[in-house]
């Protein structure tokens, strides 16, 4: 079995190699150069690396700064604190269109870090700023593609990663085409999710078939521009679908699925299971899920639910 590592330092690793290969590439972080992964890249390239201490809103103006110059900047930051540079990434890199790639650390539910630290505002608050790519992926390799995505889009790029750990694989650095999805499993009906709901959603899909239920999956690892050929495809199959997600309900990605399909008059169902409208408190991450009904076992209930099953 491979050792476990973090979401951080697989992000950290990947940066670090490719900073090997790019002498424009910086790294930029606010007083969170462990937590976000950046020893790596700090030791192998400490001319490269900067830390500003705690001025999140500076490390964002001083990412678009550097990409005005030809550089390539990479600023990495927690989730909950991303929102006090809320005003710098859109008007600062967004609006100005700025090479810029933001790693947004520790998404979804962190649990232990206590209610201050939950990841679980970002995307509603990111998805409404134009010209944005806003992308998770599933796993720790995928993640590294996305990254390496990241360095080749132009414009604002900003990748969400968790806390959570998984078993260490070999780093890719091949991009990924921006804005389409990967299906991964056909159904009766789908569930649509993205980062580590993917994970969760293939286990429902194994307990589910133990009560003769097909699960389709879909992973939308871009969030922003989101694959419309494939929720096109989907919404004109007709079967229910379900956005699963480890954010607020409001405002994330299955609201703006939920527009699109009624911009279209679509006749098919399109449910979302997410976080509720409430502070969620301190506690082991496993432990806050299951309350909620968010792991594997309720995404279960919810899809037997939705069958009428």
């Amino acid at each position: 079995i491979a050792p476990a590592e973090s979401f951080s330092n697989a992000f950290g690793r990947a940066l670090s190699e490719a900073g090997d290969a790019d002498d424009t590439l910086c790294a930029i972080t606010a007083a969170m150069k462990y937590g976000t992964g950046l020893q790596f890249f700090s030791h192998a390239h400490p001319e490269r690396f900067f830390d500003v201490g705690m001025a999140e809103q500076h490390a964002v103006t001083f990412g678009a700064g550097l990409a005005s110059q030809g550089l390539l900047p990479v600023v990495a930051v927690y989730s909950t604190f991303l929102q006090r540079g809320y005003d710098q990434v859109n008007h600062d890199i967004a609006r100005m269109g700025g090479d810029v790639v933001v790693g947004i650390d520790r998404c979804g539910v962190i649990g232990e870090d206590g209610v201050s630290h939950q990841g679980i505002f970002d995307v509603s608050l990111l998805l409404p700023i134009p010209g944005i790519t806003l992308a998770q992926g599933k796993d720790a390799a995928e993640s590294a593609r996305l990254l390496a995505t990241g360095f080749a889009t132009e414009g604002p790029y900003l990748l969400r990663y968790s806390k959570n750990t998984m078993q260490e694989q070999a780093l890719c650095t091949e991009p990924l085409p921006v804005g389409r999805w990967e299906r991964l499993h056909t159904g009766e009906m789908t569930v649509i999710s993205y980062g580590d709901f993917v994970g969760e959603a293939e286990e429902a899909r194994r307990l589910l078939e133990l009560d003769g239920i097909a699960m389709g999956l879909v992973n939308a690892r871009f969030l922003k521009p989101f694959d419309t050929e494939m929720m096109d495809a989907l919404l004109a199959e007709g079967k229910p679908l379900l956005i699963y997600e480890e954010v607020a309900a409001i405002g994330g990605l299955g609201s703006l699925l939920q527009q699109y399909a009624a911009e279209r008059d679509s006749k098919t169902p399109v449910h979302v299971l997410a976080l509720p409208d409430r502070w969620i408190y301190h506690g082991k991450r496993r432990e806050l899920l299951r309350r909620m009904d968010l792991d594997a076992a309720g995404l279960r209930k919810a899809v037997r639910e939705l069958l009428g099953r």
